[in-house]
């Protein structure tokens, strides 16, 4: 049972650092074991809960029966790992509730103590191999007092002093010049656009460092960096991890959306950070950094250079992939002990022959290795031929995969239980080209095309049940349309054509698709936990803002025919009222006049004043006698009244520009509002659609068991009728040898009768025969008397 210390809590702390009384919640959850947790959309309680969190150091190599302290636990997102790779763990947290959700969460892990308090008044016995310090040293101007000078050196002074010579300190913190705060992205603490960017002003308890100031930090305090490591999108949920050595050459596969707050995106970061990786300074803009620290004369650099973390999976499919450039290999490992089968399975010893094949790899002492490639990923082979606008040359290299993937010959889905528990029971009408052993997860980027041969590096997804390779390619095409430069090639018409299949094969394969991501492997979707992004045009907003010292109006005046003249005039502002004047002989002719008091904003326009004539605006969003408020960025009225004896209009008026912070934006807020609502409604029409999909094919599940089910019992019907007509024959058959057998009794009772009746005769004629016999003695001794009297009287 783990061990819970109070020894050194004050209470007064408890309001330093704190979410709230959902803590209270939160607590109450924990001790009823609640497993749903890691899905609450509150950010309060997926910070904490979501099992991603995690993959910050659960790819990390700790040494076997090490130490480890970790500062700022919370609640425990990362103790769990912690205590799971370490000999011991001593978890610190300055508050009490998120200490007592710790320790409720790991109640059973003999191996740890969960310490209360702040970790500076801590008396430790002794010293560690690693020292964890998660989103922490940021918060270390409050944490060290007001009256310390320098108080992230101090800290992580003391932090050095709890080391083993040989140990490490693992630190991970946001980038003060990240590159989604240079997009627009609020900073973390503060929830202020830009806050960090301009040094935080007005504060001096919470802020983050620039790579260059936190290398400075650990050359004060004497602390080497052994490794310094960019995790994607950043260290609260990353999916990649590089290193020096990749992170301006493997662009990053994982899509950064926000899940704590909304934010603003000022340009296209993707374009950006392709631009600072060829620049090489794609890690001084990074999100986040990890940072292994020690003393470098005491340490091995052994470190992965880069890792793809597979962890939003059930815990028998949860990998990551690291690859050691210097070494020239990769590696597989499990992030679970449940899925070193799995890992298993996906060895490869011998190499396949022919036009794609399968690297070759080894699994041994629970790791998968096979050897890094350099040949042209299938990716970059198809980038080129986009890029350059060869669209046949894109599709026939294509052609090379779908030609190996349709080597199957066509027929109708085969009857297989493995194939339903990974895809479920939905069948295709059409005969497709079922094949067995195929690999479903051919991303291109695990593609390397050689001269004469593609060699694929990944064989996790590999059935042993046949699999259409329509649906394989499908899955490719998929992948591809996910990226904007192969959009306007891969289109859902091209998708149908080039795999040779129409919409009802495209329905099944999107409902195999979905029971096999989120059935079969367990995969999470976090749509409802992210957060709005607003993308915002500075090129309006300086618009905008020119358009508030001075306006363009124009007046249209339309002949019977509906043909305008345009006049243009600039707008002058006179002590907050522009006046605007137009002149031309047209005026006393048109027809009808339209006035646009301006162009390219949204405003509100208001004391119009004409000369005898008046004006109605014609697309206002709101409109009283006084005042019109146009959302759309042309905004007009129709000047009503008579203008036939005239050649100038002179019209005056107020206008407010509504600008980016407070017009603009307010109108693009209830935009996305609406489209918030909209994307919600759309989400909720998603989820009942996919809870009719599930009900459906739990439907379509129990309808074929009870087909098989009815099946079964007719067979068993037509089995119980041949077997009763058997009985039938038998009953019938044994009731001819009961009458044979009765028939044979009475035979055999005459029998006997007979044989008593000849066995008395024959006592009586052995009596007779005794008789007889007795007188047959008799009367051969009176007969031997008589013949020897008769020789004596001869003789």
């Amino acid at each position: 049972m783990a061990v819970f210390n109070t020894k050194y809590y004050q209470s007064q702390e408890d309001a330093l650092y704190s979410d709230g009384d959902i803590e209270d919640e939160i607590y109450t959850r924990v001790c009823k074991r609640d497993e749903t947790l890691g899905m609450d959309p509150r950010w309060a309680v997926f910070y904490h809960f979501s099992p991603q969190r995690e993959n910050i150091l659960n790819w990390y190599p700790f040494e076997s029966n090490s130490t480890i302290l970790e500062i700022g636990a919370g609640c425990g997102a990362l103790t769990g790992l912690l205590i799971r790779r370490g000999k011991h763990v001593t978890s610190c947290e300055l508050t009490m509730r998120r200490a007592k959700i710790l320790f409720q969460r790991y109640v059973d892990a003999d191996n740890l103590e969960v310490i209360v308090g702040n970790v500076l008044r801590v008396e430790f016995e002794e010293r560690f191999d690693y020292v964890i310090i998660n989103g922490v040293l940021e918060y270390a101007g409050g944490i060290m007092g007001k009256d310390v000078e320098n108080p992230y050196t101090q800290f992580l002074s003391y932090m050095k002093s709890l080391l083993k010579p040989e140990g490490k300190i693992l630190l991970a913190i946001e980038n003060q010049f990240g590159l989604k705060y240079i997009n627009g992205a609020p900073e973390d603490h503060l929830g202020r656009v830009f806050a960090g960017i301009n040094g935080y002003p007005g504060q001096n308890k919470i802020r983050t460092f620039s790579r260059k100031e936190l290398s400075n930090l650990f050359e004060c305090v004497g602390l080497d960096v052994l490794r310094w490591y960019y995790p994607y999108p950043d260290y609260k949920f990353p999916t990649e991890i590089f290193s020096d050595s990749t992170v301006d050459e493997i662009e990053p596969k994982t899509t950064d959306v926000p899940y704590d707050m909304p934010r603003i995106e000022l340009f296209d970061k993707e374009i950006v950070r392709k631009a600072l990786m060829e620049n090489k300074i794609a890690g001084v803009f990074n999100n986040s950094f990890l940072v292994e620290l020690g003393n470098k004369a005491c340490q091995e650099m052994n470190g992965p250079d880069y890792v793809k973390i597979s962890s939003n999976r059930k815990k028998k499919f949860a990998i990551c992939t690291q690859i050691y450039q210097q070494k020239e290999i990769v590696e597989k490992r499990a992030l679970y002990p449940d899925a070193n089968k799995h890992l298993q399975r996906m060895e490869t010893p011998i190499q396949d022959q022919g036009p794609i094949c399968t690297v070759q790899s080894k699994y041994e002492d629970g790791i998968l290795r096979y050897s890094l490639l350099h040949e042209q990923s299938l990716t970059s082979l198809l980038s080129e031929q986009a890029e350059q606008g060869q669209v046949d040359a894109f599709w026939d290299t294509l052609q090379i995969l779908k030609t190996y993937l349709y080597r199957g010959d066509l027929s109708k889905q085969p009857v297989d239980p493995k194939f339903l528990e990974a895809f479920g029971p939905v069948e295709p009408q059409r005969q497709l080209h079922w094949t067995e052993k195929v690999n479903i997860d051919l991303n291109t980027d695990n593609f390397f095309c050689g001269p004469d041969q593609w060699t694929v590096i990944d064989n996790e997804w590999v059935f042993s049940c046949a699999v259409p390779g329509e649906y394989a390619l499908w899955r490719v095409l998929q992948q591809l349309r996910d990226h904007a430069l192969f959009r306007p090639i891969v289109t859902e018409a091209a998708v149908r054509d080039f795999l040779e299949v129409g919409e009802p094969e495209l329905e099944v394969f999107e409902k195999w698709e979905h029971h096999f991501i989120s059935e079969y492997v367990g995969m999470q979707d976090f749509a409802s936990q992210q957060r709005a992004v607003y993308h915002i045009d500075l090129d309006e907003s300086i618009k905008e803002e020119e358009a508030k010292q001075f306006l363009w109006s124009q007046l249209f005046l339309f002949d019977e025919a509906g043909h305008a003249e345009v006049l243009k005039s600039a707008a002058q502002n006179k002590d907050g009222t522009w006046c605007v004047e137009f002149q031309s002989d047209r005026i006393a002719q048109a027809k009808q006049i339209r006035w646009d008091p301006l162009e390219g904003n949204a405003c509100s326009i208001s004391d119009v004043r004409l000369e005898e004539l008046s004006v109605r605006p014609i697309n206002a969003r709101s409109w009283d006698e006084n005042k019109a408020v146009f959302s759309t960025y042309d905004p007009q009225f129709l000047v009503e009244g008579s203008t036939s004896n005239r050649a100038c209009i002179k019209i005056q008026f107020k206008c407010e520009i509504l600008d980016w912070t407070t017009g603009y934006f307010q109108i693009e807020c209830e935009r996305n509002a609406e489209r918030e609502k909209r994307l919600n409604a759309e989400r909720q029409c998603e989820a009942v659609q996919a809870e009719n999909r599930q009900l459906l094919m739990r439907t379509e599940t129990v309808e074929a068991h009870a087909a098989e089910i009815d099946q079964q019992l007719q067979e068993e019907r037509t089995q119980a009728e041949e077997t009763a007509q058997k009985l039938r024959l038998a009953q019938a058959q044994a009731e001819d040898s009961a009458q044979k057998l009765r028939l044979a009794q009475a035979q055999i009772a005459e029998k006997e009768q007979q044989l008593k009746e000849t066995e008395q005769q024959l006592q009586q004629i052995n009596s007779a025969l005794e008789y007889l016999k007795g007188e047959l003695c008799d009367h051969r001794w009176k007969s031997a008397a008589k013949i020897l009297m008769k020789r004596k009287i001869e003789g």
